[in-house]
């Protein structure tokens, strides 16, 4: 069976924001030291009154931009899945999708200032998940 054109364009936009991910990851290890300086000099930071130690802060903003990478190189796996039609890529996504769907719902009611982002994110999360279940995409993906 040919690829839906709909999943070849979600493969390359997942392909696209996982290479984002991973090169946020890697300037977040690269550049941890500036970051932190940075961040030890805002106000808000030294207001606070807590004194980090700067191992730990360290610490954090590595292990920070290892978990980014990681969520880069899956997106890359999950659009290569994807292209390639696995069965796997496709549950997959949808269970990521209907996570954000989850996440973005409970995120309405705990941070209703970023309400309008929210309110995008899930439409596209409920696009992409109506989209997966159509009877065409699962044959597509042998489900």
């Amino acid at each position: 069976m040919n690829r839906p054109t709909g999943v070849t364009i979600l493969a390359v936009l997942q392909a696209i924001l996982s290479s984002i991910t991973l090169i946020i990851g890697v300037g977040v290890l690269v550049f941890k030291d500036q970051f932190l300086q940075m961040l030890v000099e805002t106000p808000e930071f030294q207001q606070s009154g807590e004194t980090i130690p700067p191992e730990v802060l360290s610490g954090i903003a590595t292990f920070t931009g290892i978990i980014v990478i990681i969520s880069g190189l899956i997106g890359l796996l999950l659009a290569y899945g994807l292209f390639k039609l696995y069965g796997w890529a496709w549950i997959v996504t949808l269970v990521f999708q209907i996570l954000g769907i989850l996440s973005n719902l409970f995120g309405l009611f705990t941070a209703p200032a970023n309400a309008g982002w929210t309110v995008i994110q899930l439409v596209i999360s409920g696009v992409i998940v109506y989209y997966l279940l159509r009877p065409q995409v699962k044959r597509a993906f042998g489900q």
